[in-house]
């Protein structure tokens, strides 16, 4: 018997009853249970290869969602991982498996926030949002994306107020910190973690350098179960100690203990370099942090010229992100880990997540200051001076910048009912992907923003156009089904 829309749909009305949360705490207790484990986990790995072999598909479709069930299929493996190893408390268990299930089998479009904000706006609201509460940081990494934010914090008072509207107006599901240093944020004697505590029903993932978990913070993050911290590396000891500086390294291998100690999934977080692209996800990198180290998940983030002193020559060639994005699907479907690259992955997401869109996000910083994107420097509202005039996220939400990248977004077929030539999921990004389409934007709005750097704008043309000429063919035969597919 085939799984397919009719047991999502049941799923769904499961999960939004009243007896939704017990079901899934009795699914968490059966996870304990080493004799129920298996069968249980099971079930969910043939359910999800049965959603993707769905005859129903549309050819377009069928890559995509055979990419997407290899990555469940990852979360499931780095779950069994984590509970044979013994280093998933029975809290956290609990706590992850009533938040996920609800945040990936119930979509907010279909709650009564999302059909709200659906019929006030004419489409669903973001999936999450991405807060930077503070610019301090105790690194100095040389070419950090976020340049110099000082110690400027958020106020609790206007951070509090996001984070509720973002409940209560969108029905939102995580939560991403970054930063600077989540971990220095401090506004009214308040720190990051207690707003963790006082929005229980959020999930929350945080970009950390991994250098300021303590025992305490490690104890605390075990009795909050609903945050996940993905700690940045570059590669080794050699290659993180270099643009991270001397004993971070160490420092992040005492707190991935720490971590495991408290029964705390954690996972990693690396950006791609021409300096690093031949260590990272080597079998070597894998073993350390994936096998030794017990990480959950991966994030792969290409360098991104922008911040602190930008290089465009450090960025990966079109050859390269190629090979990268073959090298990723074999290290997912081969070893069970789940990677997942922002550039890469495109096709899973549907292109770039950018901008409010449904399933995407908005990336508000220490000055609460909103944009599009994390690495789209760009703001297109302030939520300090928003709320300070009345208005409520969804007026942020609609800003002129926001609209047109979603126009942007649906014009690279967002949305379509199959996936279409024009799109090209494998190019997401319109800063770095389209960067001529995106300068062509921006004097198109009403705002003033600043011009691009000259150079850097050169470097990104000649980098689209060589990168078109090697992903067209393959997004054409891979995840349109034309002619021969690729390998």
């Amino acid at each position: 018997m085939r799984i397919g829309a009719g047991s999502k749909y049941l799923l769904r009305r499961l999960l939004g009853s009243p007896v939704g949360t017990p079901v899934l705490l009795l699914g968490a207790e059966l996870l304990r249970t080493e004799a129920t484990r298996g069968p249980l986990l099971g079930v969910v790995k043939r359910t999800l290869r049965r959603w993707a072999a769905d005859p129903r598909l549309p050819r377009e479709w069928r890559a995509r969602a055979r990419e997407r069930t290899l990555l469940g299929l990852a979360a499931v493996q780095s779950l069994e991982r984590s509970l044979n190893r013994g280093t998933l408390s029975p809290h956290v268990l609990r706590a992850i498996t009533v938040l996920w299930a609800r945040a990936g089998l119930l979509p907010n479009r279909e709650t009564r926030a999302g059909r709200r904000f659906a019929q006030a706006h004419g489409e669903p609201p973001p999936w999450f949002v991405v807060l930077a509460p503070t610019g301090a940081c105790n690194l100095r990494c040389p070419d950090c994306y976020a340049g110099d934010g000082g110690d400027t914090n958020l106020p609790w008072t206007v951070l509090n107020r996001v984070l509720a509207e973002a409940g209560d107006r969108w029905d939102a599901r995580l939560v991403v910190l970054s930063g600077g240093e989540p971990l220095l944020y401090r506004s009214e004697g308040h720190g990051v973690l207690d707003l963790v505590a006082r929005h229980r029903r959020l999930l929350y993932l945080m970009f950390t350098n991994g250098t300021l978990i303590t025992p305490e913070v490690a104890r605390r993050l075990g009795e909050l179960g609903n945050l996940t911290p993905a700690i940045s590396v570059e590669g080794g000891e050699e290659t993180t100690d270099r643009r991270r500086g001397k004993g971070t390294f160490r420092r992040v291998r005492e707190s991935m203990a720490l971590l495991r100690e408290h029964g705390v999934p954690f996972g990693i977080s690396v950006t791609v370099t021409r300096d690093n692209l031949s260590e990272v996800l080597s079998e070597p990198f894998l073993d350390l942090y994936f096998g030794e180290e017990g990480a959950f998940y991966g994030f792969l983030f290409h360098y991104m010229p922008i911040g602190r002193r930008p290089d465009p020559s450090r960025m990966i060639t079109p050859e390269e992100r190629l090979a990268l994005w073959r090298r990723s699907w074999e290290v997912v479907e081969r070893r069970g880990i789940f990677l997942f690259d922002f550039w890469n992955s495109g096709p899973v997401v549907q292109g770039c997540l950018a901008a409010g869109r449904e399933g995407g996000y908005l990336y508000i910083d220490w000055n609460g200051d909103v944009f599009p994107c994390v690495f789209v420097p760009y703001r297109g509202a302030n939520v300090v001076e928003a709320f300070a005039h009345g208005e409520t996220l969804d007026d942020v939400w609609e800003a002129p910048l926001f609209s047109a990248l979603r126009a942007w977004q649906r014009s690279h077929g967002y949305g379509a009912p199959v996936p279409t030539p024009e799109g090209d999921w494998l190019r997401p990004c319109p800063i770095r992907d389209h960067h001529a389409e995106l300068r062509s934007l921006l004097e198109g709005l009403p705002e003033e923003f600043p011009p691009p750097d000259p150079g850097l704008s050169a470097a990104l043309d000649v980098f689209d156009a060589d990168l078109e000429k090697l992903t067209r063919p393959v997004w054409e035969r891979h995840y349109l089904g034309k002619n021969k597919v690729e390998s």
